[in-house]
């Protein structure tokens, strides 16, 4: 089976038959493409936000959009950060519109802000402090900066859900310094730019397959 026809199939697939063809992947069976991996993405991602579905369902189908997105890491090479941003916003959603789950560290708050934390390689104050500069900043700066500051965004809509604490005080401190500093109005550009490419590289894949639709 082609990998275009097995995408158009998977439309029409329970959540179930989702996670027991991901748990077959192998380096060599896994469709290599990203933009791939993109398409097929939106019909899980599209149910995860639908909001007439109950909460249960959604995170079901959140749950397959994050294996969706580690498998596109994984087996597409997907940028990390871009996977990392993608994994945290659908998390953040979740917990914002949905609650906390207990037991679940997926649904946690303290759990998301920890894997985020992990994933940061500048200290939310350093992030916040080269912002305040960012103009004389080498490029390789400025390129990192701006990904801090697209994995830290989806933070905001649940901050107040997570337990006060060094990791919620190193949070705060990056998105609030971010979003006070001079660099707030050339980042919220780069991050549409970003966006813009996202976008792009989902409509292409979307225009290939002349079935996929995002539905939030």
């Amino acid at each position: 089976m082609s990998e275009q026809v097995l995408a158009a199939e998977m439309d029409e697939w329970l959540s179930s038959q989702w996670r027991l063809w991901i748990t077959t992947l192998t380096k060599a069976s896994a469709p290599a493409e990203t933009n791939w991996w993109l398409r097929v993405r939106i019909m899980p991602q599209s149910r995860a936000y639908n909001r007439t579905l109950a909460g249960d369902i959604r995170r079901e189908w959140a749950m397959v959009f994050l294996l969706l997105v580690e498998g596109s890491e994984r087996f597409a090479g997907l940028d990390r950060w871009e996977a990392a941003t993608d994994a945290a916003s659908m998390r953040a959603l979740l917990i914002n519109e949905l609650g906390p789950l207990p037991g679940d560290e997926t649904w946690d708050p303290a759990a998301l802000v920890r894997s985020v934390l992990a994933t940061t390689t500048l200290h939310p104050q350093a992030a916040s402090e080269l912002a305040r500069r960012w103009r004389a900043l080498p490029r390789e700066e400025m390129l990192l900066l701006r990904r801090h500051k697209n994995l830290l965004a989806p933070l905001t809509m649940m901050i107040d859900r997570v337990p006060a604490g060094s990791d919620r005080l190193k949070v705060g401190r990056g998105i609030g310094g971010q979003e006070n500093s001079e660099s707030s109005a050339a980042s919220a550009v780069v991050t549409n730019s970003s966006a813009k490419v996202c976008t792009s590289a989902r409509s292409a894949a979307t225009s290939r397959s002349g079935r996929a639709q995002i539905v939030v």
